[in-house]
Formats: C-alpha cells, sequence, structure tokens
C-alpha cells in the first residue's frame, strides 16, 4: 500500500469534510472542499511538514515562553505498549518514524474514520508535523478533522464565502458536572471502595454520552471533542441548529433528576467563534474565546436548573408513596425492588463494582431494555444503560439493539472494536487490593489507611494564558489538555504498577488524583508522583495535595471530604506558590512545599531520627512523644519548652538507644541545633517526622 503520512491524514480530512455522518445530501463543491480541508489545515497547526530525524517538542516547553524565545529542545517518546508518553532530554531520544507503506503495519482493521484515529495513535503520536515541532501527525489530524467537518455542515446549511474564515462559523461548547461528589460518595463502607471506583468511572460514562450524542447530533467525529475530563467538557461544533442542544441536556438533566435526585447535573454554554479566533486574529482574540466562555459559565452555575427542573424536584410524586426506602442512596420510589431494600441504581453500581477491574467487561447503551438494563438519557429516543460481558455485547449489536458500547481502556474483541458503535474510555484502574481494611494491613506499623488527593495548580489560567500570544493557539492547548490527561491515566498507571504499591486508585484524570492505600505507601508514592510530573512538564507546571490517616472503618465520604480540604490548605501556601502538600491537619503547621517535604522533613529529619534510634527499642516512643509535646509548646509560645527540650535531649544521650556516646551526643546537638535555631520550619518538619517515625513504629 503505497501511501505517505500526508496522504493518511488527507484522506481522514477529506472524509469529514464531505459531510460523514450527516442524514443530509452534501452539496458542496470539488473545489470548496479543498478549500475546507485547506483552512482546516491552517486552524489545525499550519501548513503539514514531513519531518525527518526530529522528535515532538515537548508542549511543556512553550509554556511562558517570550516572543522570540526559542523552547529548550526536550522530546516526547510515545512507547504504544504501555500506552504513555516519556520525557526525554534534548534530542537524545527520537521518535520512531512512521511509513504507512511498511507491510508490517496492518490496514486490515480500518473500516472507520474512529479506526483511523486509533491508527494514528498508536503509529504516528510522537512524529512532529509542523514547522514549530510540538504537534503530532495523530493530534494534527484529529484537529483537522474538528475544522473540517465542523465547517462542511456550517458550509453544507449556510454555502462556502471566501471570506469563512471570518465568520461565525463555529460554536465553543462547554459542559460541567456539578455536584459529582454527593453523588460518589453517597455509599455505604461495605465494599465501598470498589463502589466508589465504579460511581467515579460511571460518571466518565456520563460524559462520554453526552459528548457522543451531540458528535451523532451534528454527524460529526471524536476528533470534536476537544477535553474531556474531571466531569468537564470542550467540543467544536458547527453554528447551526444549536437550539437542540438544549433538549438534550434537559433530557440528562430530567434523567438524572428522576433517577438521583439533585445530586448531579450538567451545567453548558457555547459561544459563537471563527477560525480567526482560534488563530489569534486579531491578537488576544483566544484568550477572549475562551475567558469569555468561562465567564458564561459561572453565571449559568448560580442557575443551573430551568424553573420546570426546579418544579419537577418539589412535585411530590404519587407513585411514591408507601415504598421503601434504599438503604444506600436513600432514595424513597417505585424504583426500589419489590421486597428489596436497594434501588435499582444502587444494585447497577454494587454489579458494576464487582467487575470493574476487569477488561473483558462492557457498558453498553441500548435501544430496548434487556437483562437488568436500567433507563439512561439519549436525544429524542428511549435508552437504556446496561453492564454485561463482551458476549451479551457481541448478541446485542447483532440484534441491532445498541446506541454505543463504550469499553474500559482498550476494546476486548475484533468485533466490538470493528463496530462504529463502539469506543474506548482510558482511565487509570490500578488497585492493588479492593478492600479498605486489606489496604490497612499491609501498612508497615500501624495499621491505618492513606488517603492522597491532589490536583495541578493554576490549571485554567494556564490554558487561557499559558501561552505567549506569539504562540498560542488550539493545537497547542489541545496537545497541552492531551498530555495531562495521558499523565493522570496512563503514566500515573505505569509508575505505580513499577512501584508495586499497595495503593488503589479511585480517580486519576484531567487535572487531578484521588486514591487511598497503605499509609507509608501513599506517602512515598505521594513524593515519587510529584517527582516524575515535574519532570514531566519540565518544572513549568506544580500540583498542592493532601494527606491524611485513619482507621479503615472510617466513613469514605468523610476522609474525602477531609482530604480535600487538606488539598486547599496546599493551595493556600503562598511562599512557594502552591506546589505544597498538607499532612494530618489542617492547622497549617505541616503543609510544605513537595521539596521541602521530600529533603527536609523525609531526607534530612526522618532519616536522622530513623538512623539513630533503635527499632526494638521501646523507650524510643516514650522519649519521642515527650519531644513532641515540647516541640507543639514552643510553636504555642511556651519558649520555656526549649530548655526542657535541652535537658531531655542530655538525658536521652544516657538513656535511649543503641551506640557509642559520641553518636548520642551528635543526634542530640543536631536535633537541639533545629530546636534552637529560630526557625518554625525546623520545628514543625521535626513534628512532622517524628509523627511519621512514631506511625512506621506502632504495632496497634
Amino acid at each position: 500500500m503505497d501511501i505517505t503520512v500526508k496522504e493518511v491524514v488527507e484522506h481522514i480530512l477529506k472524509k469529514v469534510s464531505v459531510g460523514i455522518g450527516m442524514d443530509v445530501d452534501f452539496q458542496t463543491s470539488k473545489s470548496e472542499i479543498e478549500s475546507i480541508c485547506s483552512i482546516a489545515e491552517t486552524a489545525a497547526g499550519g501548513e503539514f511538514i514531513n519531518c525527518k530525524n526530529r522528535g515532538l517538542l515537548s508542549i511543556f516547553d512553550m509554556l511562558r515562553l517570550k516572543k522570540d524565545e526559542n523552547p529548550v529542545g526536550n522530546i516526547l517518546c510515545y512507547d504504544d505498549k504501555q500506552g504513555i508518553f516519556t520525557r526525554h532530554d534534548k534530542q537524545e531520544k527520537l521518535g520512531k518514524m512512521f511509513d504507512p507503506s511498511d507491510a508490517k503495519l496492518d490496514f486490515g482493521y480500518i473500516y472507520s474514520i474512529e479506526n483511523w484515529f486509533e491508527f494514528l495513535k498508536k503509529y504516528a503520536s510522537d512524529i512532529p508535523c509542523t514547522k514549530s515541532g510540538e504537534l503530532s501527525v495523530y493530534s494534527y489530524a484529529r484537529l483537522a478533522s474538528a475544522f473540517g467537518g465542523a465547517m462542511a455542515v456550517y458550509c453544507n446549511r449556510n454555502g462556502f464565502s471566501d471570506d469563512i474564515k471570518a465568520e461565525n462559523a463555529f460554536v465553543l461548547y462547554t459542559a460541567d458536572f456539578s455536584g459529582i461528589q454527593n453523588f460518589i460518595y453517597t455509599i455505604i463502607n461495605e465494599n465501598a471502595l470498589k463502589t466508589l471506583r465504579a460511581k467515579s468511572f460511571f460518571v466518565e460514562i456520563v460524559m462520554a454520552q453526552l459528548t457522543t450524542e451531540i458528535i451523532d447530533m451534528f454527524g460529526l467525529t471524536s476528533a470534536n471533542v476537544l477535553y474531556s475530563g474531571g466531569g468537564h467538557c470542550y467540543m467544536l461544533l458547527p453554528n447551526v441548529d444549536t437550539e437542540r442542544l438544549s433538549s438534550l441536556h434537559s433530557a440528562l438533566n430530567n434523567w438524572s433528576i428522576e433517577n438521583f435526585g439533585n445530586s448531579l447535573s450538567v451545567v453548558w454554554d457555547i459561544r459563537e467563534c471563527s477560525v480567526n479566533d482560534f488563530m489569534n486574529e486579531p491578537d488576544g482574540a483566544y484568550k477572549r474565546l475562551f475567558s469569555g466562555l468561562s465567564g458564561q459559565m459561572a453565571k449559568k452555575k448560580f442557575r443551573k436548573y430551568s424553573y420546570k427542573e426546579i418544579i419537577d424536584m418539589n412535585t411530590f410524586s404519587a407513585d411514591t408513596e408507601h415504598t421503601r426506602e434504599c438503604k444506600i442512596c436513600g432514595a424513597s420510589s417505585k424504583k426500589v425492588k419489590q421486597g428489596g431494600d436497594t434501588c435499582e441504581w444502587c444494585d447497577t453500581f454494587i454489579s458494576m463494582s464487582k467487575v470493574i477491574t476487569e477488561s473483558q467487561q462492557c457498558f453498553a447503551v441500548l435501544k430496548e431494555k434487556s437483562g437488568n438494563a436500567v433507563p439512561f438519557f439519549s436525544y429524542n429516543k428511549n435508552a437504556y444503560f446496561y453492564l454485561c460481558s463482551v458476549s451479551s455485547a457481541e448478541q446485542q449489536l447483532e440484534n441491532d439493539n445498541v446506541i454505543r458500547i463504550f469499553c474500559k481502556n482498550e476494546y476486548p474483541s475484533d468485533e466490538i472494536e470493528r463496530s462504529p458503535l463502539s469506543s474506548t474510555i482510558d482511565v487509570c484502574d490500578y488497585a492493588k487490593n479492593n478492600l479498605l481494611e486489606n489496604l490497612a494491613e499491609s501498612s508497615g506499623g500501624i495499621k491505618r489507611l492513606g488517603v492522597l488527593r491532589m490536583d495541578v495548580d493554576n490549571l485554567g489560567s494556564t490554558f487561557i494564558s499559558g501561552f505567549d500570544e506569539n504562540y498560542v493557539n488550539i493545537g497547542r492547548t489541545a496537545a497541552l489538555s492531551a498530555q495531562l490527561t495521558g499523565f493522570f491515566k496512563n503514566n500515573l498507571t505505569v509508575l505505580l504498577a513499577d512501584k508495586n504499591y499497595n495503593i488503589s486508585v479511585l480517580y486519576a484524570g484531567g487535572d487531578d488524583v484521588f486514591l487511598v492505600g497503605s499509609w507509608d505507601d501513599v506517602i512515598e508514592s505521594a513524593v515519587e508522583i510529584i517527582k516524575k510530573f515535574k519532570y514531566f512538564t519540565g518544572n513549568k507546571l506544580s500540583i498542592s495535595g493532601g494527606i491524611g490517616i485513619y482507621d479503615h472503618k472510617y466513613p469514605v465520604a468523610r476522609f474525602a471530604v477531609e482530604t480535600e480540604e487538606l488539598e486547599k490548605c496546599s493551595k493556600k501556601n503562598k511562599h512557594h506558590e502552591k506546589d505544597s502538600v498538607t499532612l494530618f491537619s489542617t492547622d497549617e503547621n505541616q503543609t510544605y512545599s513537595w521539596q521541602e517535604f521530600d529533603e527536609k522533613v523525609i531526607s534530612e529529619k526522618l532519616f536522622a531520627i530513623e538512623n539513630f534510634i533503635s527499632s526494638d527499642d521501646d523507650k524510643g516512643n516514650s522519649f519521642l512523644y515527650k519531644l513532641l509535646e515540647y516541640l507543639r509548646g514552643i510553636l504555642d509560645g511556651e519558649r520555656i519548652n526549649i530548655a526542657r527540650a535541652a535537658y531531655l535531649l542530655s538525658r536521652m544521650c544516657t538513656e535511649v538507644g543503641k551506640g557509642n556516646k559520641k553518636q548520642k551526643e551528635l543526634f542530640s546537638q543536631t536535633v537541639f541545633n533545629w530546636i534552637a535555631s529560630g526557625s518554625e520550619s525546623d520545628i514543625k518538619q521535626l513534628i512532622t517526622a517524628i509523627i511519621i517515625f512514631v506511625y512506621e513504629r506502632r504495632k496497634k
């Protein structure tokens, strides 16, 4: 098959630019199609260049560059076996070169545009194709297809204009789910970990259902989803028949109200835009587009329900009278099964929790109810959500009863992969154990559960103004969001698996992470994640987080809220521009920059304590508890405690620990120097180090 990389991209672009998937006769002429393709390529990133012996420039290197500055030249290489990008300094390692005419490549499975995208993702994710070198063939093809497809739909309705680049031929669409936490954390502690993960993934499915419904509505492809993650998305749509979006979102909210009350809802908005806006012409147009849409969304969130939806939520339904209440979510309606004590949706989530980590599982949306399928939302048609095996999904396809099928991370069979109704949802699904008790029991020392929440600092402003106006365009923004999403969904999975951490990920994607595990592995993994993230992003971005330690019986909803408060406390650390972690308490006495926590708390003070005090010496703990009491008193202004600490240290030299007198005196002097340094930081660091050390030694 003699075909070049550029011809692959042009093949895809021409397919979407002639109205693929549309239910209308496409009237645009051949010359106009050529013009649409040319404009779409320009909007995506400029002229396509066949790059030889070049690596894909790291998009992070382009953040905060000034005019006439050049990026440092780090490159990103894609490992298609693990599905991750890795960063390499300068040009030490080049991306593999892709030649579609290579006889070893299999074109046999390419049945649709979506299959072409999958093909390019595997073979052309790290091959640059623009002059600046940070946009890959895969990303370029998707972006050009998004512009070409949306422009084709617009021109088919309004005709082609020589000034089409300046026309508001598009709308930038955004949607944001609110109430996610209320929805997810309505669980009982029995099998809480698996159920929480199942409900987190279900939110991803709801978002995927929403975006694919919109894709089908306008006859577009998945390329028109510019970003999706964390209950938020952006899409590029044609500026035609946008009133249909209201009906779809009403269907979603009505379905949610009927099934979950007001715990989950969607807020959405659109903003008209042109090719010129995405190319930042005139200067500032790109920033105004996104900031303007963000402003619209902020106002809408104060009135997220229509008056009809509010009436529906407050209207008593006669058919719920005398019905049982679901023991999990509290719903009191006919949805609670006859003779049971759980509603059909909670039963579905329990079933999902049992198979959520399995790859041979499908999440189908059906036209007609089958088995234990439950009502779902769709545009102008009935729909049912069906958790099923691969064979059941294939049977539903054969019976023409499928609206679409969602698969986790990969397609479970060739038949499902070949179907144009199938798509994958990437998710970080690392889980060493599915029971909170087992994770706590795997801890060293005290048997406690560690909980970590973290997210990227200032991400919103980075997307809007992280690139200088000389560098800003939609291609770079899309590349940035894709790399961040890939890190938290794919790289994180590999990182945790390589270290074999006793951890289960509850959610990771977009820009945030929520995981639980043995408390010591959670602390160690947090530091490791930060190191990998900063290296991957070239230190251009930072993360703030919170770490709590709990008994495994502690309510999941409570530790989720409390660790979120710890994370917020880290965000307030202005001395280090966020980039911090808060441990155990929100009093800010244990908030550190990640570097300070790693170098001063762990590597310096904790190491000194571990190195000196024998692990089997019970007197060591009583000495540390007393020292901890004095240290806290010093922070509260009790200066006399400095003298008390000095006396305690001098006594310790003769009573505690093994080793010669010189070693004891050296440790005593080192600790006293930290206490008497006049620096609150040294005292706070020592307190945290002592707490961690005591947790390491405690057996109960």
